[in-house]
């Protein structure tokens, strides 16, 4: 039986019915280093190599997910051949990005003023079949994380603490996030989470069409004088 819960149900009722009768096991995201670790291993027991950069690339495109690991790494093995290094542009070339991760380049782009580059991340996204009301919603996600960010560092938080503290931000992404984080004012990201907020509200009620909503966002927050 498998539950899954956003806090702890240890004063739930089930939960401790099943711990007086059964065993309790929490399975939890395991850390980088770990994941890292056995990346390495299961690439070294086929009698291969993956350089540092390597690793980093494909933990990035895949984030911690062991399962998703598992098949990229057979793929890539299974690619290579009788090579026994594995390189960055094998990564590149094997391993689908995650739309998150394309959502990380776009806003990046709108940071540095460069309107055209976002836009061309954002039809990057359409062409892998990610939906405007998905793109819609990872914007406000991210926007939301950096706001978040923002302010734990305005407070002092070193890069460790940001990775306790916020759910979403993972040891191997947080001084990107931070980076990126540097570049907005809060009252940019303050205004552009509210629009996002407000956009998807109007394009989920018909009011706006969702693919006008996310290039309104873009275009906004993009030009030279926004905010």
């Amino acid at each position: 039986m498998i539950f899954t819960e956003a806090t702890k149900p240890e004063k739930k009722g089930l939960y401790n019915a099943i711990k007086e009768t059964g065993h309790i096991a929490e399975i939890n995201e395991q850390p980088q280093g770990f994941v890292e670790n056995w990346v390495v291993r299961q690439i070294s027991e086929s009698g291969k190599r993956i350089s540092k950069a390597a690793l980093e690339t494909l933990i990035m495109r895949t984030g911690l997910d062991m399962m998703r690991l598992s098949n990229e790494i057979e793929k890539i093995i299974a690619y290579k051949g009788d090579e026994q290094d594995i390189k960055v542009e094998d990564i590149t070339a094997l391993v689908s990005q995650d739309p998150k991760d394309q959502v990380f380049k776009m806003i990046d782009a709108i940071a540095d003023k460069k309107c055209e580059l976002a836009m061309r991340y954002y039809t990057d996204l359409l062409e892998l079949k990610v939906s405007p009301q998905k793109i819609l919603s990872l914007m406000e996600r991210h926007i939301r994380i950096l706001y978040q960010v923002k302010d734990l560092r305005s407070k002092g938080f070193a890069s460790n603490a940001i990775v306790e503290s916020v759910k979403d931000v993972k040891k191997f992404a947080v001084n990107k996030y931070i980076s990126q984080a540097q570049k907005f004012s809060m009252k940019d990201i303050t205004n552009c989470l509210t629009d996002c907020v407000d956009m998807n509200l109007e394009s989920r009620t018909g009011a706006i069409s969702d693919r006008l909503a996310v290039e309104m966002i873009i275009v906004k927050y993009s030009e030279k004088n926004a905010g």
